[in-house]
């Protein structure tokens, strides 16, 4: 960019959807329930009163269900792409009658965090910073195996 962004360069992606969507830290979210009778899959059999985890992670990172998964790609959840979409494929706030019903309040104040916190400074990843990022994912929750390092700069004026 050969100029400084203005208000409109911030906001209008922050408040689109399918950004929101492609940045949302899914990885963390798990899908938990308890087996209420015993279920054969297969050889396997899931005996009644066993904790049944989602492999959400794995799930948002399968190359069947997205075209490269590790790819930034904002457009990924444009209204013509979504008709293209396996509605289970992506569950960032569960899915079905039990999801999250603080989905709509958490992508907001999400979105307002990101304004004011854009709006206010200038990130710049810190040479500590891995490129690429290693990932870990040893439970359902995933991190960075070596942290993320950033700096934040003011900005001379406000957007």
């Amino acid at each position: 960019m050969t100029r400084n962004p203005t208000k409109e360069d911030i906001i209008t992606p922050i408040l689109q959807e399918p950004q929101c969507e492609e940045n949302s830290d899914s990885s963390w979210m798990h899908s938990t329930v308890i087996v209420r009778k015993d279920y054969q899959v297969g050889s396997i059999t899931i005996p009644k009163g066993a904790v049944v985890q989602a492999p959400i992670w794995d799930i948002h990172h399968d190359p069947e269900l997205w075209p490269d998964p590790w790819k930034f790609d904002p457009n990924r959840f444009s209204p013509g792409n979504k008709a293209f979409l396996n509605s289970m494929a992506y569950m960032p706030f569960g899915i079905g009658r039990r999801n999250c019903i603080a989905e709509k309040f958490a992508l907001t104040e999400a979105k307002l965090a990101i304004f004011r916190l854009v709006k206010k400074f200038r990130f710049e990843a810190c040479e500590k910073t891995d490129d690429p990022l290693p990932l870990v994912c040893l439970t359902a929750i995933t991190n960075p195996a070596g942290g993320v390092y950033l700096r934040a700069v003011p900005r001379s004026n406000t957007l």
